[in-house]
């Protein structure tokens, strides 16, 4: 899965972050369409742990830098959530830069042969623990946290290839 998208969505995983736990509450496209690059994935609980019961991504384009990816974090305040950063990058770019050796483990459980970039087709994980600490980009806040995730062309920011919404939960 994005192994790309899925590495994002994975973005909120049960595990160890600088002493704190991760729990994914929800996961899901931004808007109901049909995206040129779709994902989905069931979590369930191990312990204190979550593991990728079944999760797909399906890309009808090739994915590497030519795809932007851009990054809000967000932070809930009451009933607010206020923007925390923002980050746009090349998807290969981000996926190394964010994720780190978080994806190399998603990209070998779905079996794919390369790191990003990634040829059209459909991914797939099963039965995968995801495993948090090896995550690069560790600076969430403890609390509930949403991260919006949008793909698009590099010379066509107005139509999303993709869009998807993950909240977690940090704690202590």
């Amino acid at each position: 899965m994005e192994f790309y998208i899925i590495k994002y969505f994975f973005v909120l995983v049960a595990a160890k972050v600088i002493g704190a736990a991760v729990h994914i509450e929800s996961m899901q496209l931004c808007e109901k369409q049909d995206y040129a690059i779709m994902w989905g994935m069931n979590l369930k609980d191990e312990g204190n742990q979550q593991v990728v019961e079944d999760g797909f991504m399906e890309t009808k384009i090739d994915v590497d830098n030519d795809v932007m990816n851009k990054i809000i974090i967000y932070k809930k305040e009451g009933e607010n959530w206020n923007q925390l950063v923002t980050k746009t990058d090349g998807t290969c770019i981000m996926a190394k830069n964010f994720m780190g050796e978080f994806i190399n483990g998603l990209e070998n459980a779905a079996g794919m042969k390369q790191t990003c970039p990634y040829t059209k087709g459909k991914y797939q994980i099963k039965n995968y623990p995801l495993d948090f600490s090896t995550f690069k980009y560790k600076d969430f806040p403890p609390g509930t946290i949403k991260i919006r995730s949008e793909f698009y062309g590099k010379n066509d920011s107005e139509k999303l290839l993709s869009c998807y919404e993950a909240i977690f939960t940090m704690t202590a």
